[in-house]
């Protein structure tokens, strides 16, 4: 579980909690409410986004399962069998083949 901002005010403390086995789609609405109360996020929760964004995770897939080791992998982005090889580990991360459809690679 990684954990958001926390709100703070007279009355109450309010910790936003990005699960690690939501959907991106999910991660991906809770940051845009964030944005637009004004309130920044943690880095941890900014990048496991960015990084999903990059395998291009569509909304109803779990985010970390296939993000977690693909942010542990080199990648040059300006090399295209770099990206590939992060989008592979990735799919091999979701074990399905909706995963593998999603990202336009082989089953």
């Amino acid at each position: 579980m990684l954990l958001g901002p926390s709100l703070k005010n007279a009355e109450t403390t309010k910790v936003l909690v990005f699960a690690q086995n939501a959907l991106a789609g999910e991660w991906r609405s809770q940051v845009r409410r964030c944005k637009e109360q004004g309130i920044a996020l943690h880095r941890h929760v900014a990048f496991a986004l960015a990084v999903a964004d990059l395998l291009e995770l569509p909304d109803d897939f779990p985010l970390m399962p296939p993000v977690t080791p693909a942010m542990g992998i080199p990648t040059c982005l300006s090399d295209p069998m770099s990206l590939a090889r992060l989008k592979e580990v990735a799919r091999s991360a979701g074990q399905s083949e909706s995963c593998a459809t999603s990202f336009g690679l082989p089953t």
